[in-house]
């Protein structure tokens, strides 16, 4: 009879395997019984162990659902988290795929390692090097709507991430309630979609990436020196299909723009 760690291992291969060809897959709750949150971080990390092997290199974390309407639409409990591998930092403004999710959020460059199992969003911005606004081009391996902890387990829909060039300093872009009080505008080829501000990142951007922090702590892991984090979406996500371009404008830190080919 095959041990429960066995199911996770087997599952999280299946899952590694289906981002690698660009397949799809079942998701976890469906035929693993009592699928829970633990479980799904078990999966997560036996996937990074797994991108590891290959030769990937893990570059951050992203939030995921820090947006109480995201929690809303997905019936989640509690925000999630994913790793970030080196392939998901696209270095030009084109995402290749039959479709993604958008999300506009700010990134941060860690210049100093935070751990928890309190942080706080000074402790944050007193770690960071430079902040700037980003689009996160989410996708998954399930090809259906499908659970919470199915969503953490496919490493909370990790795919890329496009940066903007603008970074400000932490002096420059403000203290947590400057980041909080930011907002955004989305546009979908070139019309007005989505609009959102930095308090509905879980009371602000450093405040999502604290919690992170203190989540990872409980995970025995810590965001570390020279790792970028996602914060967590400002907005609704907007899908995009080829032949769409997504722009974000946030105010203080500019614009960034991604087309779907």
């Amino acid at each position: 009879m095959e041990t429960r760690i066995t199911l996770l291992q087997q599952f999280a291969r299946r899952l590694f395997e289906a981002e690698q060809q660009g397949t799809t897959v079942k998701p976890p709750s469906t035929q693993i019984p009592n699928f829970a949150l633990e479980d799904a971080y078990q999966v997560q990390d036996q996937i990074a162990a797994l991108k590891r092997e290959a030769g990937l290199r893990h570059i951050g974390w992203k939030t995921a659902l820090t947006n109480p309407l995201l929690r809303q639409r997905s019936q989640a409990p509690v925000p999630t988290r994913g790793y970030l591998f080196e392939p998901a930092l696209l270095t030009s403004r084109e995402a290749r795929g039959p479709g993604f999710l958008i999300e506009p959020e700010v990134t941060f460059y860690l210049d100093a390692d935070i751990a928890g199992p309190a942080a706080t969003p000074e402790a944050v911005l007193a770690a960071t090097r430079g902040i700037c606004a980003s689009l996160e081009v989410a996708g998954g391996r399930y090809g259906e709507r499908v659970s919470f902890v199915d969503l953490a387990a496919d490493n909370a829909g990790a795919a890329h991430m496009v940066v903007s060039d603008l970074i400000l300093s932490p002096a420059e872009a403000g203290d947590p309630a400057s980041l909080a009080g930011l907002s955004v505008e989305l546009f979908k080829n070139g019309e007005l979609v989505q609009s959102g501000k930095g308090v509905d990142v879980m009371g602000g951007p450093a405040h999502a990436v604290a919690w992170l922090a203190t989540q990872l702590h409980d995970s025995e892991k810590m965001l570390q020196r020279g790792q970028v984090i996602l914060s967590g979406s400002f907005t609704l996500p907007v899908p995009a299909a080829p032949g769409d371009r997504i722009t974000a404008r946030f105010d203080r830190l500019g614009s960034i723009e991604v087309s779907v080919t």
